[in-house]
């Protein structure tokens, strides 16, 4: 009996002694110098079955390297409520930031090692877990929390880090939308338009041979090396006219204006916009534009034959009324498919090509220069160039301002990114022995290859909507 009571009490004594070494009383909160002056925001810490902060962290009081807080009493931290504000430099100019929020909780768990971290930015929504770049740990009274490698979002997880991130290009899938089309008929489409278009103009096309088209062809086979699609390669021409633009055509034709190259403030800005071409192809947006013109004019064209059958209107005359109208409800198809889709693939394409663009080698911000020269191009307006026949286009500066903040949150920090090369500014010298087409011939030129384009969609929706009419009739039961 004496030996359970000296137990008892033996243990009675060591249970509070058990409960207070669990109980925290320093905080230990390690920063980078990176972020000096660029991190705003609070750490909460809380206590209670039913949370309550009972300590505040003024981040904006803490300095650089390591900060130790010593609490009032030791106190059972359950969670550290986070809410912070990084203001990111990073991949930008000395004079422009971004900024984004890392809000959430840092549960005890294994430790303090369970997290429930969510980022929000400034510009756009994103589904971002920064759990994983915040460490925490337990020892004794002490807790440390360690937020050194937190410079942006680039090293995050989540929902949309394969989205926003370049880690995720060859992981994700981007060319998933609905397309009735397959890459066969990509490829053979993009085909017998360059053939065409070569045959017609080349006389106003380099040499597959020539310096200029075979620093081209190497650049494009970097950019689609590092894409989505590595499998794939570019087939490249350089259209000698002085046009601000380049094309990328469905199965991997590309088509490099002179005056892109010569314009462009850098070869990271020129290495954007063809990241920028080549994720048209990758994520196919001109069959995936055909295909929802098609699922409109087959929906109409469905609902007219059925009003028509019960007309008991004949066959020919159906043809007669309706086979008219695909021309008409193709542009009209188009121009809708332009202006409602044609912005948000072009902020796609931003978006995949700077991540092709960097992990290529070269800086992710210059495809965001290259726009800020299309503005000026402009006079301050959306469009240059071919793009005022494209009027699809998002306003230049918008995508200025996407970039950066792409660039600066989601893109990781390096010092090594290309700007430009020697290789670069040799393709640059290797046009200045070719004679430019005077202004005229240049927008015969450029109206000639757009044109070219729409009637060629033109022509595959019509195609295929005579072949679903001619179907169409062959199951039709007049009416008696």
């Amino acid at each position: 009996m004496r030996r359970l009571v000296a137990s008892t009490l033996a243990l009675a004594l060591f249970l509070p002694a058990l409960a207070e070494a669990a109980k925290t009383k320093l905080v230990r909160v390690k920063i980078s110098p990176d972020l000096q002056g660029q991190l705003q925001g609070k750490f909460e810490l809380t206590k209670g079955m039913f949370p309550k902060t009972f300590h505040t962290i003024d981040l904006a009081t803490l300095v650089p390297g390591e900060n130790v807080i010593t609490l009032k009493k030791a106190e059972d931290v359950k969670g550290v409520k986070t809410d912070l504000r990084l203001i990111s430099k990073a991949n930008l100019r000395e004079e422009e930031s971004e900024a984004f929020r890392v809000k959430g909780t840092i549960k005890p768990g294994n430790g303090f090692s369970g997290h429930e971290l969510k980022v929000e930015t400034e510009k756009f929504d994103a589904k971002i877990d920064c759990s994983n770049v915040f460490r925490s740990s337990k020892q004794g009274d002490l807790l440390e929390i360690d937020i050194t490698s937190l410079k942006n979002l680039a090293d995050c997880g989540g929902k949309d880090s394969a989205e926003y991130s370049p880690y995720g290009v060859g992981h994700r899938s981007i060319d998933d939308g609905s397309n009735w089309f397959s890459m066969a008929d990509d490829e053979r489409m993009g085909r017998e338009y360059a053939v065409s278009f070569i045959k017609e103009n080349g006389d106003k096309i380099l040499p597959i041979d020539h310096p200029t088209t075979v620093y081209m062809q190497e650049k494009m086979d970097l950019i689609a090396q590092n894409s989505d699609m590595p499998n794939l390669r570019p087939k490249v021409r350089v259209i000698n006219a002085d046009v601000l633009n380049a094309f990328a055509l469905p199965g991997g034709y590309v088509f490099v204006f002179r005056g892109l190259m010569e314009k462009s403030p850098s070869e990271s800005a020129l290495m954007g916009v063809l990241g920028h071409e080549w994720a048209h192809v990758t994520a196919r947006h001109g069959t995936r534009g055909m295909t929802r013109t098609l699922k409109t004019l087959t929906a109409a064209v469905t609902v007219m034959l059925i009003a028509q059958v019960w007309a008991s209107v004949t066959e020919d005359k159906v043809k007669q009324v309706i086979l008219p109208m695909i021309g008409v409800g193709t542009l009209i198809g188009a121009q809708l498919r332009l202006l409602s889709k044609g912005r948000e693939q072009e902020m796609e394409a931003d978006r995949i090509g700077s991540q092709y663009a960097l992990l290529a080698g070269y800086h992710p911000r210059g495809i965001g220069d290259m726009f800020e020269v299309f503005n000026k191009e402009a006079g301050g307006g959306s469009s240059t160039s071919l793009e005022r026949i494209l009027s699809s286009h998002p306003d230049h500066l918008v995508r200025v301002e996407r970039n950066h903040v792409l660039s600066s949150l989601f893109y990781p920090v390096r010092p090594d990114y290309v700007m430009t090369s020697v290789g670069y500014e040799d393709a640059l010298a290797a046009l200045t022995g070719e004679r430019l087409p005077s202004q005229s011939e240049t927008v015969l030129l450029a109206t000639a290859f757009i044109n070219g384009l729409q009637k060629q969609q033109e022509d595959a929706v019509t195609g295929y909507m005579q072949g679903y009419i001619g179907k169409m009739m062959e199951g039709r039961t007049p009416r008696e």
